[in-house]
């Protein structure tokens, strides 16, 4: 029996233990899911590290055939929505799950901690495993996918943050304010010097050496922009 099979053979089954609890008293159903629930806890905890690996393998190879047979299910689609929905208004209303939860994800509980996931995965649940994730992760965010597909212009020169402004002072007398852009600048003009004006007289001088000066700028409405030769 496949992934697919198990998971359709697996999905009869519930809907057909649903059927039953739905078709009893709401005390019934109280009790039977909270007694269901009792035995799964118990049942997992009691059963071998090899035991539980081999099952949480099956499990997810299981769900995942069950996902992908819903996905053009615009009905199913709405419940897992709704579901997600009411299941996290339940924990943001509810501090004491709130907080369970938090310290379920963080520092060394977080299943990640440490850890490469690829390698994890890996480690866990084989290489064909892993290399699915990997490829999954890949195609998520390769080509258009990506945010910043063919939008580099949009973080270059001074739209990028961490860009520096800088005044500089020539000796043929030419002075240039690069606004993020002294990095092209440096590359362009400067790489005809050796060593480099920057790098042996640093971003903050205090007066003018051998005909340089360079100054790094923190606000750029201090600088009068008339006096200088803009560079783009």
């Amino acid at each position: 029996m496949n992934g697919e099979e198990y998971g359709k053979y697996i999905n009869k089954r519930v809907s057909s233990w649903k059927k039953t609890v739905a078709s009893r008293s709401p005390k019934y159903q109280k009790s039977i899911n909270k007694t269901h629930s009792i035995n799964m806890t118990n049942y997992w905890k009691n059963i071998s590290d090899e035991k539980r690996a081999e099952l949480s393998t099956k499990n997810s190879i299981t769900l995942l055939a069950y996902y992908k047979s819903k996905r053009g299910d615009v009905e199913f689609q709405k419940k897992l929505k709704e579901r997600a929905r009411k299941a996290q208004e339940t924990i943001e209303n509810n501090p004491e799950i709130r907080q369970r939860q938090k310290e379920a994800k963080s520092g060394e509980n977080n299943w990640a901690y440490g850890k490469n996931i690829y390698n994890h995965l890996n480690e866990k649940y084989g290489k064909e495993r892993a290399d699915e994730y990997r490829k999954k992760i890949k195609n998520r965010f390769t080509g258009e996918k990506n945010g910043m597909y063919k939008k580099g212009y949009k973080i270059s020169g001074s739209k990028n943050g961490r860009a520096i402004n800088v005044i500089i002072h020539m000796p043929s007398g030419e002075k240039y304010l690069c606004i993020g852009t002294f990095k092209k600048f440096s590359k362009e003009i400067l790489s005809k010097f050796k060593p480099q004006p920057h790098r042996k007289y640093g971003y903050n001088m205090s007066e003018d050496i051998n005909g340089w000066f360079i100054k790094k700028i923190s606000n750029i409405n201090d600088v009068n922009k008339n006096n200088y030769i803009l560079y783009e």
